[in-house]
């Protein structure tokens, strides 16, 4: 293996100049990342790379243009995460939540449990990233579910932080894995949305039936 390895480095032959400058585009871009986050936001600093790169020649823009499924990419992760982040500076999600608990009152503790997690799960579809929707949403239901007298607050952690895991499925911009594999054109749009459909249907109901009665058992 070391002798076939050799050989073929000696094929490959020495590091062109285009070769070492993406290695200091790579080092740069690194760098900046770890110790730069205070100065440069990290998507700006993928871009200055990007603008180097075609700066520089390491790459024409012919190359850059023709991968429509990171294009695609791209577009669709972006404007998604841009909407998400609207429905927070919009104050929605406070006035969802304050509406929650006000359609909740009366609701059994295990009603209440039901309804906060589907409300959590299916409100992904609103989300493009999974740490987006955490961050945004897990502490407005946590606060709804405390708020409500005899409410399992523990189950219901468990199974909030449980549902986070299955949720991928549901669309095509739900995780950033699926926004990629979705843009290569493999799946069918209409496919992809029922069958995230169907699947998540089937895995937050098996969550609940037969999750949480185990759940429940253990503690």
């Amino acid at each position: 293996m070391a002798t076939w390895a050799g050989d073929e480095l000696k094929t490959m032959g020495a590091l062109t100049r285009r070769e070492w400058t993406l290695i200091g585009l790579v080092l740069l871009s690194l760098g900046l990342w770890v110790f730069g986050s205070e100065v440069i936001n990290a998507t700006a600093v993928g871009l200055l790379a990007v603008s180097l790169m075609l700066a520089l020649h390491v790459v024409p823009w012919k190359d850059i243009t023709r991968y429509n499924s990171a294009w695609n990419t791209l577009v669709n992760l972006a404007t998604l995460v841009v909407m998400a982040n609207g429905l927070t500076r919009s104050g929605f999600i406070d006035w969802f939540a304050g509406t929650m608990s006000t359609h909740l009152e009366g609701f059994s503790p295990n009603a209440t449990v039901i309804v906060l997690v589907l409300v959590f799960y299916f409100a992904h579809y609103l989300f493009a990233s999974l740490s987006a929707h955490t961050a945004t949403m897990l502490p407005v239901i946590l606060a709804v579910g405390k708020g409500i007298p005899g409410v399992p607050m523990e189950q219901l952690c468990i199974l909030l932080v449980l549902s986070i895991g299955i949720m991928g499925c549901l669309t095509p911009y739900a995780t950033g894995p699926g926004v990629i594999i979705y843009g290569c054109g493999y799946v069918k749009s209409k496919d992809y949305w029922r069958l995230g459909a169907i699947f998540g249907v089937i895995y937050i109901s098996m969550l609940l039936l037969v999750g949480w009665p185990i759940l429940a058992m253990w503690n």
